[in-house]
Protein backbone atom coordinates (compact mmCIF):
# COMPACT_ATOMS: atom_id res chain seq x y z
CA UNK A 1 0.00 0.00 0.00
CA UNK A 2 1.26 3.25 -0.78
CA UNK A 3 0.56 6.48 1.06
CA UNK A 4 1.11 9.97 0.63
CA UNK A 5 0.80 12.64 3.16
CA UNK A 6 0.61 16.66 2.02
CA UNK A 7 1.97 18.43 5.57
CA UNK A 8 2.34 22.21 6.14
CA UNK A 9 4.75 21.92 9.04
CA UNK A 10 7.23 19.39 9.85
CA UNK A 11 6.13 18.41 12.72
CA UNK A 12 3.60 16.34 11.28
CA UNK A 13 5.79 13.92 9.31
CA UNK A 14 6.62 12.07 13.42
CA UNK A 15 3.34 12.59 14.01
CA UNK A 16 1.70 10.70 11.28
CA UNK A 17 3.95 8.35 10.48
CA UNK A 18 3.67 6.80 14.26
CA UNK A 19 -0.50 6.33 13.68
CA UNK A 20 0.54 5.00 9.84
CA UNK A 21 3.15 2.34 11.66
CA UNK A 22 0.84 1.14 13.67
CA UNK A 23 -2.04 0.76 11.64
CA UNK A 24 -0.76 -0.41 8.47
CA UNK A 25 2.76 -1.16 9.15
CA UNK A 26 3.28 -2.55 5.55
CA UNK A 27 2.42 0.87 3.64
CA UNK A 28 4.83 2.99 2.16
CA UNK A 29 4.39 6.17 3.16
CA UNK A 30 6.19 9.53 1.80
CA UNK A 31 5.89 12.83 3.42
CA UNK A 32 5.66 16.18 1.35
CA UNK A 33 5.99 19.61 3.41
CA UNK A 34 4.89 22.45 1.94
CA UNK A 35 5.49 25.39 4.21
CA UNK A 36 5.04 27.77 2.01
CA UNK A 37 1.00 26.87 0.87
CA UNK A 38 0.19 27.88 4.41
CA UNK A 39 2.31 31.15 4.18
CA UNK A 40 0.40 31.71 1.04
CA UNK A 41 -3.45 31.01 2.54
CA UNK A 42 -2.30 32.73 5.41
CA UNK A 43 -1.55 35.85 3.76
CA UNK A 44 -3.92 36.05 0.93
CA UNK A 45 -5.95 33.41 1.31
CA UNK A 46 -6.84 30.67 -1.07
CA UNK A 47 -6.04 32.29 -4.39
CA UNK A 48 -6.90 30.65 -7.50
CA UNK A 49 -2.86 29.96 -8.38
CA UNK A 50 -3.09 28.37 -4.55
CA UNK A 51 -5.96 26.39 -5.29
CA UNK A 52 -4.37 25.26 -8.97
CA UNK A 53 -1.06 23.69 -7.70
CA UNK A 54 -2.27 22.46 -4.54
CA UNK A 55 -5.08 20.42 -6.72
CA UNK A 56 -2.37 19.53 -9.40
CA UNK A 57 -0.11 18.40 -6.58
CA UNK A 58 -3.03 16.43 -5.28
CA UNK A 59 -4.55 14.80 -8.18
CA UNK A 60 -1.01 13.63 -9.35
CA UNK A 61 -0.24 12.36 -5.96
CA UNK A 62 -3.42 10.15 -6.00
CA UNK A 63 -2.67 8.78 -9.29
CA UNK A 64 0.65 7.93 -8.07
CA UNK A 65 -0.39 6.33 -4.89
CA UNK A 66 -3.21 3.95 -3.56
CA UNK A 67 -4.29 7.33 -1.07
CA UNK A 68 -3.48 10.87 -0.33
CA UNK A 69 -4.09 12.41 2.73
CA UNK A 70 -3.91 16.53 3.16
CA UNK A 71 -3.25 16.93 6.79
CA UNK A 72 -3.64 20.96 6.40
CA UNK A 73 -7.63 22.27 7.46
CA UNK A 74 -6.53 25.69 5.68
CA UNK A 75 -5.84 23.84 2.51
CA UNK A 76 -8.83 21.23 3.33
CA UNK A 77 -11.79 22.82 1.08
CA UNK A 78 -9.44 22.68 -1.85
CA UNK A 79 -8.48 18.60 -1.02
CA UNK A 80 -12.69 18.27 -1.06
CA UNK A 81 -12.49 19.60 -4.36
CA UNK A 82 -9.87 16.97 -6.14
CA UNK A 83 -11.45 14.48 -4.20
CA UNK A 84 -13.98 14.35 -7.07
CA UNK A 85 -11.37 13.78 -9.47
CA UNK A 86 -9.61 11.43 -7.68
CA UNK A 87 -11.91 9.76 -4.45
CA UNK A 88 -8.53 8.33 -3.05
CA UNK A 89 -7.42 11.94 -1.57
CA UNK A 90 -8.94 12.36 2.18
CA UNK A 91 -9.18 15.57 3.79
CA UNK A 92 -7.96 15.61 7.04
CA UNK A 93 -10.97 17.10 8.91
CA UNK A 94 -13.69 15.26 6.96
CA UNK A 95 -13.55 11.89 9.10
CA UNK A 96 -13.59 14.06 12.57
CA UNK A 97 -16.32 16.50 11.75
CA UNK A 98 -18.47 13.31 10.04
CA UNK A 99 -18.13 11.51 13.61
CA UNK A 100 -19.19 15.08 15.31
CA UNK A 101 -22.12 15.31 13.59
CA UNK A 102 -23.25 12.04 14.57
CA UNK A 103 -23.38 13.23 18.24
CA UNK A 104 -27.22 14.70 19.43
CA UNK A 105 -26.56 18.16 20.88
CA UNK A 106 -24.26 20.73 20.82
CA UNK A 107 -20.89 20.14 19.02
CA UNK A 108 -17.98 22.93 20.34
CA UNK A 109 -15.66 23.36 17.18
CA UNK A 110 -11.93 24.48 18.87
CA UNK A 111 -9.43 26.06 16.47
CA UNK A 112 -6.54 28.05 16.53
CA UNK A 113 -5.50 29.59 12.67
CA UNK A 114 -7.97 31.87 12.42
CA UNK A 115 -7.44 31.02 8.23
CA UNK A 116 -8.95 27.76 8.97
CA UNK A 117 -12.32 29.52 10.76
CA UNK A 118 -14.60 29.19 7.19
CA UNK A 119 -13.06 25.77 6.26
CA UNK A 120 -13.98 24.15 9.82
CA UNK A 121 -17.38 25.39 9.86
CA UNK A 122 -18.36 24.61 5.89
CA UNK A 123 -17.16 21.30 6.60
CA UNK A 124 -19.16 20.50 10.36
CA UNK A 125 -22.05 22.53 8.22
CA UNK A 126 -21.60 19.75 5.27
CA UNK A 127 -21.06 16.84 7.45
CA UNK A 128 -24.81 17.69 9.35
CA UNK A 129 -25.96 18.13 6.32
CA UNK A 130 -24.63 14.37 4.51
CA UNK A 131 -26.92 12.71 7.73
CA UNK A 132 -29.70 15.38 7.27
CA UNK A 133 -29.44 17.06 10.26
CA UNK A 134 -29.59 21.01 10.85
CA UNK A 135 -26.32 22.29 12.62
CA UNK A 136 -25.32 22.98 15.89
CA UNK A 137 -22.23 23.95 16.90
CA UNK A 138 -20.37 26.28 18.56
CA UNK A 139 -16.77 28.11 17.27
CA UNK A 140 -14.06 28.14 19.90
CA UNK A 141 -10.64 30.25 18.91
CA UNK A 142 -7.77 29.68 20.92
CA UNK A 143 -6.58 32.59 19.47
CA UNK A 144 -3.58 32.22 22.50
CA UNK A 145 -2.34 29.12 21.13
CA UNK A 146 -0.75 29.58 17.96
CA UNK A 147 2.31 31.56 19.28
CA UNK A 148 3.56 28.10 21.35
CA UNK A 149 3.03 25.89 18.15
CA UNK A 150 5.24 28.36 16.23
CA UNK A 151 7.89 28.20 18.81
CA UNK A 152 8.15 24.30 18.88
CA UNK A 153 6.47 24.61 22.54
CA UNK A 154 4.08 21.52 22.30
CA UNK A 155 3.48 21.96 25.87
CA UNK A 156 2.49 25.44 26.35
CA UNK A 157 0.16 24.91 23.27
CA UNK A 158 -1.98 21.83 24.31
CA UNK A 159 -2.04 23.87 27.74
CA UNK A 160 -3.49 26.83 26.27
CA UNK A 161 -5.83 25.00 24.06
CA UNK A 162 -6.98 23.00 26.91
CA UNK A 163 -7.40 26.28 29.02
CA UNK A 164 -9.51 27.85 26.45
CA UNK A 165 -11.80 24.98 25.98
CA UNK A 166 -12.30 24.20 29.40
CA UNK A 167 -13.40 27.70 29.82
CA UNK A 168 -15.48 27.07 26.81
CA UNK A 169 -16.82 23.90 28.28
CA UNK A 170 -17.53 25.42 31.52
CA UNK A 171 -20.18 28.16 29.42
CA UNK A 172 -21.76 26.01 27.05
CA UNK A 173 -25.11 24.42 27.93
CA UNK A 174 -25.18 20.71 28.07
CA UNK A 175 -22.38 20.15 24.72
CA UNK A 176 -22.41 16.74 23.32
CA UNK A 177 -18.51 17.00 22.20
CA UNK A 178 -15.51 18.92 21.35
CA UNK A 179 -13.48 18.72 18.10
CA UNK A 180 -10.12 19.89 17.91
CA UNK A 181 -10.44 20.70 14.23
CA UNK A 182 -7.03 21.41 13.53
CA UNK A 183 -4.30 18.15 13.11
CA UNK A 184 -1.90 19.92 15.04
CA UNK A 185 -4.35 20.08 18.34
CA UNK A 186 -4.58 16.66 18.64
CA UNK A 187 -1.75 16.97 21.57
CA UNK A 188 -4.09 18.57 23.93
CA UNK A 189 -6.95 15.87 23.29
CA UNK A 190 -5.05 14.14 26.85
CA UNK A 191 -5.56 16.87 28.53
CA UNK A 192 -9.43 17.00 28.38
CA UNK A 193 -9.74 13.56 29.02
CA UNK A 194 -11.57 14.25 32.06
CA UNK A 195 -13.64 17.50 31.21
CA UNK A 196 -16.71 15.00 30.80
CA UNK A 197 -17.91 15.09 26.82
CA UNK A 198 -16.15 13.35 24.23
CA UNK A 199 -13.00 15.06 22.56
CA UNK A 200 -12.27 13.84 19.06
CA UNK A 201 -9.71 15.10 17.11
CA UNK A 202 -8.83 14.64 13.28
CA UNK A 203 -5.05 12.59 13.29
CA UNK A 204 -5.88 9.38 13.92
CA UNK A 205 -9.26 9.12 12.09
CA UNK A 206 -8.23 10.54 8.72
CA UNK A 207 -5.15 7.95 9.06
CA UNK A 208 -7.64 5.29 9.18
CA UNK A 209 -9.71 6.47 6.68
CA UNK A 210 -6.82 6.34 3.97
CA UNK A 211 -5.49 3.16 5.08
CA UNK A 212 -9.00 2.01 4.26
CA UNK A 213 -9.50 3.49 0.78
CA UNK A 214 -5.31 2.35 0.04
CA UNK A 215 -6.60 -1.22 0.70
CA UNK A 216 -9.55 -0.99 -1.09
CA UNK A 217 -6.95 0.35 -4.13
CA UNK A 218 -4.77 -2.44 -3.15
CA UNK A 219 -7.77 -5.25 -3.38
CA UNK A 220 -8.87 -3.94 -6.42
Amino acid sequence: MRILCLHTADVHVETFGRLYASAAPDAVVTHVVRADWLDAARRDGLTDPLQADVAAFLVDSARANDAVLCTCSTLGPIAETAQTAMPNIVRIDRPVMDRAAAYDGVVLVAFCLESTRAATIAALEAAFARIGKGPRFDIVHCAGAWSFFECGNREGFAASIASTVRRELAAAVAPAAVVLAQASMAVAEARLADCGVPVLSSPRLAVAATVRLGATSVAG
